[in-house]
């Protein structure tokens, strides 16, 4: 060989050798000296196979007492990584190599999730910081902050980049899966853009590039005036470093997300705490996150800004409080309401130092939201049960608004006639401008209530909270708009009522005062009674019964939302919950149903990671069956693939007068249970609402549903909706003819130019025949989407891809059957997750040469070919690999 082209070669070997990453693995059982308060033989740490090597180090640490020290062997000078797999949040510590100064850890970003199979188990990996280190050997120590368990399973100290997968080390996969399952094991996501289901290009260079996202009628509209739709997540992940979010925003971008909704509870807290310097922190770390999401195309939705049941204050902030939830007060307190704006002016004003330009200002903050999950029409508007001056405020305001109404309070008493109600949680107080108020139930059209309530005095009392719920929602418009100067789409509220027939389009109509109407609903399994003890957490022990949405008598109840004539239409949280096996169904539907019915933005609820996750939580998102499908159903929604008719199916022309008679509408949101609430208030949480409809439910998947509320007579306008309601086969069909629901079988179908396929119990239905393709399913639960990647019709398409869904869950997870059909949770498994292998086939209607490749679990190309033949008419049939989501037809 040439001599000087052997020295090139052994030039590009040692450089290539010099700049290797250089990662170390240590156990946490190998430290080299340890605190006597903690063990590998403690009961936090017994051994379990999720855990490195079948154990770890760990007890209950103490602050001043409890320490960890490892000797570590650096081999080059250089920038390393910790990243430290723990005990969850608990057992803050701190850390520090040699005589370097301390680093603080608190409560770190959560990278890695696993069960233990027991309530309060979960191992997580973290990042703990950089350092720079000098190669040779250095003393590695932690330290306790604060009481409470301390588990360390394993520590990596890098100069490369790290992508925790359980307790696998770089470059290993575990091949762990049951029978009828493979192992989803995906590589690191290189996130270059080569990637065959990268949807980056569907967002713009830079959010907000051509100005503010503005409304024109029902729809929104980008700075330059392209009409846009929202592909949403939630997520907060403002305690990551700069290099972890820019990596998840960019992969949300990749997954089609446009718009993020985060959540602000801890800025709130922050300033009611009067913690100046942990709101500057946090706010830095919001400025970075907005500025991260801008760079890829990604805009913002500021949530949570106050959850009047959740956020408590103190009489530092209004007088009356103690640490309590202020349930009415933000509508009816100008104290309250000026504090609350000065909140929001800190938040806002600041020129972010990644921008260069304030929040308020910024373009790529599409919305910001006044309250969340917040109004009077809860079941939780309950006077015997609020505080005290809280309802001192409601009762005098109530007064006021009689008199204002009326001429004087006499009048209005002798207007209701006489007053049969022993639920007035205080006696009327005329003298002292004070009346009382019923409790919500009494608003309802539940049997009791009608025979409790004097009708004339509860239509007051329900006119008076509507309208006092608008006007507070136009004031705070207008001080968002002109005091504080925001820029952005401002929303009011998302939330449900204590009754959907009598309350919810009342609701629904007070947020016309704002730019748009939202909802936040769930479609979650049911729980036997204390079967579900921790709502956040799904735990062994857990007894549920599942169910399809898809299949009478369930319904997708999240998606039975009649619309507000002229406004936008959001869904800002959303989840078919864990356990729930029937989850390929969701996204399925978000990018059909909502997309016909006209919905402007969705929001999966949450997506609090970067990577994949392999543990079963409540509101994951994480996993093959739900963020695995957004390629091919992000791009249908964001495209308008399934069309939105001309005309509604249903529209109703609600007379506001009876409205406030309690007299109902003709259609209502449907049902869904949350489980968060079903904690909080039990049975009254996703209650059917009192009464029936007067228009056939199943309208709602005929075509858009409307509502306009004016103080005229009612009447309601349907199409013919028994030509698309087939009672007989029990199916409906879209206006368009594009969509078709077989609710007994449980079956929808897809079937435009760009998009076709079905999801639910596809084995029952044999073969299904679309416009250019033909799919059949071994498989008894499922999703098959064949969609357009290059924007022709799936005819003439040369790009086409195949995207499945089956069923996925952790690698051992098991439940046993018990009374009623319910199921109990007897083992949470652990990494890696396992889908259920796909057994389905695809035939294409169309002519033409096909190559048909198998893409990884990254959407990467393989070398792999999919199995063709030709049926009996020479048309390519495809059999998909068993093994793998995705194949692109080319």
């Amino acid at each position: 060989m040439n001599t000087r082209l052997l020295l090139c070669l052994c030039f590009i070997l040692s450089s290539f050798l010099a700049h290797a990453a250089t990662t170390l693995w240590i156990e946490g059982e190998d430290a080299t000296t340890h605190s006597e308060d903690i063990s590998i033989q403690h009961p936090f740490v017994s051994r379990h196979p999720a855990l490195s090597g079948g154990v770890s180090l760990g007890g209950h640490g103490k602050v001043g007492e409890t320490f960890v020290e490892f000797q570590t062997d650096i081999p080059r000078e250089g920038t390393y990584k910790l990243y430290v797999r723990k005990f969850w949040h608990h057992g803050p510590f701190r850390w520090r190599f040699g005589d370097d100064a301390w680093r603080e850890l608190d409560r770190p970003a959560l990278m890695d999730s696993v069960g233990l199979d027991r309530i309060h188990m979960v191992i997580n990996w973290v990042f703990a910081g950089e350092v720079e280190l000098p190669a040779g050997s250095t003393t590695l120590r932690f330290e306790q902050t604060r009481d409470a368990p301390f588990v360390i399973d394993c520590l990596v100290i890098t100069d490369g980049e790290f992508f925790p997968r359980g307790n696998l080390k770089p470059g290993e996969r575990s091949g762990k899966n049951e029978e009828g399952f493979f192992a989803w094991e995906p590589p690191p996501d290189p996130l270059d853009g080569e990637s065959l289901l990268d949807l980056r290009h569907l967002n713009e260079p830079t959010a907000g590039g051509h100005g503010h996202v503005r409304r024109e009628g029902d729809r929104f509209m980008l700075g330059d005036g392209t009409p846009v739709r929202f592909w949403m997540v939630q997520a907060d992940l403002r305690d990551m470093n700069n290099a972890q979010i820019d990596r998840w925003a960019r992969r949300l971008a990749k997954y089609g997300v446009n718009l993020v909704r985060m959540n602000f509870s801890n800025f709130f807290n922050q300033r009611v705490r009067r913690d100046d310097a942990a709101f500057a922190r946090e706010l830095e770390r919001l400025h970075y996150v907005v500025a991260a999401l801008k760079r890829e195309g990604i805009y913002s939705y500021f949530g949570h800004l106050y959850w009047h049941t959740h956020h408590q204050i103190n009489d530092n902030v209004h007088p009356g409080f103690k640490n309590e939830n202020a349930l009415a007060l933000l509508i009816f307190s100008e104290r309250f309401q000026q504090w609350y704006l000065q909140y929001v002016r800190a938040l806002m004003e600041p020129v972010n130092p990644y921008t260069g330009i304030s929040l308020a200002k910024d373009p790529s903050v599409a919305f910001v939201e006044i309250w969340n999950e917040s109004n009077l029409l809860f079941w939780t508007f309950n006077p015997a049960r609020m505080n005290a001056a809280d309802v001192e405020i409601m009762e005098k305001s109530f007064a006021e608004w009689l008199i204002k109404t009326h001429g004087s309070i006499k009048q209005a008493m002798a207007s209701w006639g006489r007053d049969r109600s022993p639920n007035v949680r205080t006696p009327d107080r005329p003298s002292d401008n004070r009346m009382g108020l019923y409790a919500i139930g009494h608003l309802t059209g539940a049997d009791w209530a009608q025979n409790q309530r004097v009708d004339a005095r509860a239509a007051d009392q329900l006119r008076w909270m509507v309208e006092s719920t608008r006007t507070f929602y136009n004031a705070m418009v207008e001080s968002f708009r002109n005091d504080i100067g925001i820029k952005s789409l401002i929303a009011g509220s998302n939330w449900k009522t204590a009754d959907a027939r009598i309350l919810a389009g009342l609701d629904r109509w007070t947020y016309t005062a704002t730019d748009v109407v939202l909802r936040n609903a769930y479609f979650s399994p049911a729980f036997a009674k204390d079967g579900n003890p921790r709502f956040y957490e799904v735990d062994v022990g857990d007894t549920f019964k599942d169910a399809s949405s898809l299949k009478a008598p369930a319904t997708p109840g999240p998606l039975l939302a009649p619309h507000i004539a002229g406004y936008p239409f959001m869904v800002t949280e959303n989840n078919w919950t864990r356990p729930s096996q029937y989850r390929a169904e969701w996204p399925f539907l978000v990018a059909t149903y909502a997309s016909m019915m006209g919905v402007d933005g969705w929001n999966f609820f949450a997506l609090d990671t970067a990577e994949w996750q392999h543990r079963m939580a409540v509101w994951d998102l994480n996993n093959p069956t739900v963020l695995g499908q957004f390629p091919a159903t992000a791009l249908m929604f964001r495209r308008g693939d399934v069309a939105t008719p001309d005309i509604p199916a249903v529209h109703e022309h609600v007379s506001l007068p009876d409205a406030y008679r309690m007299r109902g509408t003709a259609l209502f949101c449907g049902g869904g249970r949350d489980v968060l609430w079903v904690d909080r208030i039990g049975d009254q949480e996703g209650a059917p609402a009192s009464g029936s409809t007067q228009v056939d439910p199943r309208a709602f998947f005929v075509g858009p549903v409307q509502q306009t509320f004016a103080d005229g007579p009612g009447r309601v306008e349907t199409v013919a909706l028994q030509k698309y309601i087939d009672n007989e086969a029990q199916v409906v069909r879209s206006l368009t003819d594009e969509l078709r629901w077989d609710f007994t079988r449980g079956v929808v179908t897809v079937n435009t130019p760009r998009a076709q396929g079905a999801t639910g119990f596809l084995r029952d239905v044999g073969l299904v025949e679309l416009r250019d393709i033909t799919l059949e399913s071994q498989n008894e639960y499922g999703s098959l989407l064949v969609v357009s990647l290059d924007g022709e019709p799936l005819r003439n398409s040369r790009d086409i891809l195949v995207q499945a869904a089956t069923r996925d869950h952790p690698y051992g997870f098991a439940t046993e059957t018990v009374e009623d059909g319910f199921q109990r949770i007897t083992r949470l498994g652990s990494y890696p997750l396992n889908v259920e292998n796909i057994h389905m086939q695809i035939t294409l209607k169309t002519a033409g040469a096909r190559t048909v490749t198998v893409l990884d679990e990254n959407g990467y190309p393989t070398d792999r070919i999919a199995e063709t033949d030709k049926d009996h008419e020479g048309r390519l049939r495809i059999r998909l690999p068993q093994d793998s989501l995705y194949i692109v037809i080319r």
